[in-house]
């Protein structure tokens, strides 16, 4: 409540020159330190000597607008997002730097019935939803399902790496193709247009090099998200090649199966769904050729 009051000190304090107030440090070495009572000035005990030349402020009164809008950002949208009813229904402000904000905000609207809907909009005095415009947002938000789950994991912190991209662009540009049965007239277009844009915008990443070989390393994915086998073949040969590259040859040793980590349920599992793979026969050689056939 004192923003305002701290506000109007920093922006019209007094600017002392330089000379003054190399002086006036002088003075303070050279002289010893005087100590005031705090306690005894905020309570009025002072005598008229030391009043002579002291600025009292008046009495501080809270600004009454200011606390009540620090109510209604604190206290109440505390309460509405203790209270699930309606914290799980509120609208949802659209971000213009987050797409995300945009299919989540329509995907909330979708979640109303038609009926509700016009009947808030003529309340609003705003032009009512008819059914065709609330089939087409439907639409719009299944096809745009999947390119959600994707922008939010690549937008991730914790668990997102470069090995990361490769699949999920591979797994979105599928389940978007996926999409174009059973569309209407006014979406149908919507899946090719937007498959489109990935392959030219994600021209230089997609099947190059690197990104194949950040992807199979990561033991989230290894070849479980590529589907055609001479594909598969020749990643394959490019993590061989590039482990002959980068370590030398070592006599060979028996495998020992590395323990297993403990299955973590996210909302990613509904995106990445690949067919489960066998796991490296024990006592095999641990040369590179046979590492990559058996792990891949």
């Amino acid at each position: 409540n004192g923003s305002n009051f701290i506000k109007a000190f920093k922006e019209y304090k007094q600017v002392e020159p330089e000379e003054d107030k190399e002086e006036k440090e002088e003075e303070e070495d050279d002289g010893e330190v005087a100590f005031t009572d705090l306690h005894s000035v905020l309570t009025g005990g002072y005598d008229e000597d030391s009043q002579q030349g002291l600025c009292v402020l008046p009495a501080h009164y809270r600004c009454a607008a200011h606390t009540l809008n620090l109510i209604a950002n604190n206290e109440i949208c505390k309460w509405l997002a203790s209270n699930p009813e309606i914290s799980e229904r509120k609208m949802i402000v659209p971000s213009v730097t987050r797409w995300n904000s945009f299919y989540d905000a329509y995907v909330r609207i979708i979640e109303m019935p038609l009926t509700d809907i016009n009947k808030l909009c003529s309340q609003l005095q705003m032009k009512c939803m008819n059914d065709r415009e609330y089939q087409f947002l439907k639409e719009y938000c299944s096809i745009m399902k999947p390119f959600s789950i994707a922008l939010d994991i690549l937008q991730g912190e914790e668990t997102c790496f470069y090995g990361t991209l490769q699949p999920t662009l591979e797994i979105l540009l599928a389940k978007t193709l996926a999409m174009q049965n059973g569309l209407s007239q006014m979406t149908t277009g919507l899946p090719e247009i937007t498959v489109g844009a990935i392959k030219t915008r994600f021209a230089t990443i997609i099947d190059s090099k690197e990104a194949l070989l950040a992807a199979v390393s990561l033991p989230k994915f290894k070849l479980r998200w590529v589907k055609e086998e001479t594909r598969q073949d020749h990643i394959k040969y490019l993590l061989t090649t590039e482990c002959h590259s980068l370590t030398a040859e070592e006599p060979a040793t028996p495998m020992i199966d590395a323990p297993q980590p403990d299955v973590v349920i996210s909302r990613e599992d509904d995106f990445f769904s690949f067919d489960e793979q066998p796991n490296a026969i024990a006592d095999a050689p641990m040369s590179v050729e046979t590492e990559v056939t058996f792990q891949f």
